[in-house]
């Protein structure tokens, strides 16, 4: 497994490889409901900042495998299941720091076990960095929340968890000669005013919401047979807002414009900000056959998509006349 981020330090937009597959090609789950998104089938871990602090188990299968829900794994499977609601009341409180302006803060607490039946868990996450490339500065916010109920071999469950985050864009690279000079450059944002002088958009930053329901059902029917039923949402909503040097009026449906001299002019620069809001929904179902050694899984999904992607120009830069 390979893991590497866009900041240089391990927060904001991370991206992870097994066996040199990327993120397209793996098939990712939380408590069986994919996380992929659906439109290029990656995952944006950035929007899921701390949400190890939830997770009770992963295990990663390598390799062409089957997958009873979401989209086929043809690389790998990585399934994280969600933690196990704890019988006795808890409170836990952890802070980090490190290099890089680079701090990371968790509350999480739980009734523990209610009449025998009812249990509460929540958790708050916050992850500042300034991080290791140039202006790679985060700020991530996630949280977690669950009920769950329980009657011998039925379970009940709802929980939710999502995520806020505000990312200098940092996802350029850094060419081969600049990396012999200034390996923590940072391409992004860059633009020349009027005076010639190079500068660097303050705001040139991505910014998301996304937040995920699930309820999930639990019957043991016999012995040897389970029964899972998981009802899910995904909202997602934000934008990326940038400084777009030599714009062509054409790519946004305006008209070129004429200067003072009579002369056309085909390009100009302007801020941009390009929206992503989306929807994603749907039903999964798996039965379970225990038997000695033998195990039987036979799984159903439906779901449905639906996502606008829409832009607007918050400023242009104006030519005299």
């Amino acid at each position: 497994v390979v893991v590497t981020s866009d900041g240089g330090n391990g927060v904001g937009y991370v991206s992870m490889r097994v066996r040199g597959t990327d993120a397209g090609r793996i098939n990712f789950t939380v408590d069986g409901v994919p996380v992929n998104d659906s439109e290029s089938h990656s995952v944006f871990w950035v929007n899921m900042p701390d949400f190890a602090s939830s997770v009770e188990s992963l295990q990663i299968q390598r390799g062409a495998g089957t997958s009873t829900n979401g989209a086929a794994a043809f690389g790998a499977t990585v399934a994280m299941q969600t933690q196990r609601p704890r019988l006795e009341p808890y409170f836990e409180a952890s802070s980090a720091a490190g290099s890089f302006g680079t701090f990371a803060h968790t509350v999480r607490g739980g009734t523990g076990l209610i009449g025998n039946h009812f249990v509460f868990d929540a958790r708050y996450s916050n992850v500042q960095t300034d991080g290791y490339i140039e202006r790679a500065r985060a700020n991530m916010s996630s949280y977690y929340a669950s009920a769950a109920y329980y009657n011998g071999g039925t379970m009940l469950k709802f929980q939710t968890f999502g995520s806020s985050e505000v990312s200098y864009q940092a996802w350029n690279g850094v060419d081969s000669a600049r990396l012999r000079t200034n390996r923590r450059y940072n391409s992004c944002g860059k633009y020349t005013d009027e005076n010639g002088v190079t500068r660097f958009y303050d705001n040139q930053t991505d910014n998301y919401w996304q937040h995920h329901y699930h309820l999930l059902a639990t019957q043991r029917l016999t012995d040897a047979l389970n029964l899972n039923v998981t009802l899910h949402y995904t909202d997602g909503h934000g934008y990326y807002e940038d400084y777009k040097a030599g714009a062509k009026y054409a790519a946004y449906k305006l008209p070129n414009f004429k200067g003072a001299d009579g002369k056309e002019q085909k390009r100009t620069d302007l801020v941009r900000r390009k929206w992503l809001q989306n929807d994603f929904y749907g039903a999964l179902a798996r039965l379970t056959y225990t038997h000695d050694r033998l195990q039987a899984v036979w799984g159903a999904s439906i779901n449905n998509y639906t996502g606008d992607h829409f832009g607007r120009v918050l400023w242009m830069k104006t030519v005299e006349a």
